[in-house]
């Protein structure tokens, strides 16, 4: 009985990826928008707020870029990229560059290589030059 149960569970998992594979990777017009409009008012917070919240906001722009990979994330790169060099935390400069990394945009690549280099605290140093490799 667990196995007939076990291969119903796997037709059933196969026949869904196979149906979302499909037109599962195109997104509506105003799919696009809310995105563009997630994305604005994650850039726009990013430069506004500290603390917990930043932290928030920081792990949302990586869950969305790895959620939507073809999705650019130009807006908040900029962002991210100040509080990489300037933050006087160092936890948030590490999430800053994860952040940058899973976006993947050339210029935040090479914040996090130069931050590998000569940021002033040797872990997010140590932790930079792993993810630039």
């Amino acid at each position: 009985m667990k196995s007939l149960m076990f291969f119903a569970a796997a037709i059933l998992v196969w026949s869904t990826a196979a149906f979302a594979g499909e037109g599962g990777n195109t997104r509506t017009e105003r799919q696009n928008a809310i995105l563009d409009a997630a994305e604005m008012n994650l850039a726009l917070t990013l430069k506004k707020v500290d603390g917990d919240f930043l932290e928030s906001v920081i792990a949302s722009i990586a869950d969305i870029k790895r959620t939507y990979s073809d999705k650019e994330m130009n807006l908040v790169v900029i962002p991210l990229m100040k509080i990489l060099r300037n933050h006087s935390d160092s936890n948030f400069r590490i999430l800053a560059a994860l952040a940058l990394r899973d976006i993947g945009h050339d210029v935040g690549v090479f914040a996090v290589k130069e931050a590998a280099r000569f940021d002033n605290n040797k872990t997010v140093r140590h932790i930079c030059l792993h993810m630039a490799r």
